[in-house]
């Protein structure tokens, strides 16, 4: 019975382990997925304003002519 208790004991254990390497992981891939996706709108608004000014800067030479 010691033998079963012990067992039971050392699987607790490992569960527990392993629940907070997995819950660690969870949080370390939420975060880097946000972090991935505030740095993908940052890029598309730089790209955005960028258009903006080489459109302001073709409309202006364009209009001179």
């Amino acid at each position: 019975m010691t033998n079963i208790d012990e067992l039971a004991k050392s699987a607790k254990g490992t569960l527990d382990k392993a629940t907070s390497v997995v819950t660690t992981v969870e949080d370390s891939v939420s975060d880097t997925i946000d972090s991935f996706s505030f740095n993908a709108e940052n890029i598309l608004s730089i790209i955005n304003i960028a258009s903006s000014v080489v459109k302001s800067i073709i409309s202006s030479f364009s209009s001179k002519n």
